[in-house]
């Protein structure tokens, strides 16, 4: 065979290999941080409103666990794949992907809030009490603060410390216009 010949049937092989990588396995041959945009792309054209296309919030997820994987650690990369997750349902997940970020930011207000409310859902009280004490100590001033306060005083209020429980919900109310909802009514939603 003519060594250009050879050549070009080496270079057709080593382009196809790599488009074929690419579209299979894109992991194993692009940065975090492309793999991040990517995910960002399948993120960003999934939300149409009022619904989400779950197949590219999946495809998207996947992407940011990649990226992850490849050693991004920003804290959008954490945020947008628990925002994956939560959009799935999928609140396991979620509290987990919290909790990286948590490992990299781990004075976030906005990381522990929703993981508390993940964990909530779970029904993992005492780490949702853990996380919304996190909130009222790291940012007093959280957007949330009385929501952070309310969901504390419910988790203790399941877990048996109702006294805890109204001092929270006495304070959360202080932040609300609305009478809210007393932990016998609120709580039922958990048993």
């Amino acid at each position: 065979m003519p060594p250009k010949r050879k050549y070009l049937f080496v270079s057709i092989a080593i382009i196809l290999f790599i488009g074929l990588t690419v579209v299979f396995k894109p992991d194993l041959l692009l940065s975090g941080r492309m793999l991040y945009s990517l995910g960002l792309n399948k993120y960003n054209t999934s939300d149409h409103g009022d619904y989400y296309d779950d197949d590219k919030i999946k495809s998207a997820a996947w992407y940011f666990e990649k990226a992850i994987g490849k050693g991004l650690k920003t804290r959008d990369v954490f945020d947008k794949l628990a925002l994956c997750y939560l959009v799935l349902d999928d609140e396991r997940n979620a509290d987990r992907a919290f909790t990286m970020g948590l490992e990299y930011f781990p004075k976030d207000a906005e990381f522990y809030f929703y993981r508390g409310n993940s964990r909530k859902e779970i029904k993992y009280f005492k780490g949702a009490l853990a996380d919304y004490s996190a909130v009222i100590e790291v940012q007093p001033t959280f957007e949330y603060i009385s929501d952070a306060y309310y969901y504390r005083g419910a988790m203790s209020y399941l877990l048996g410390d109702t006294i805890r429980a109204e001092t929270d919900r006495i304070i959360a109310q202080k932040g609300k216009d609305h009478e809210l909802r007393t932990y016998a009514d609120y709580c039922q939603l958990f048993k």
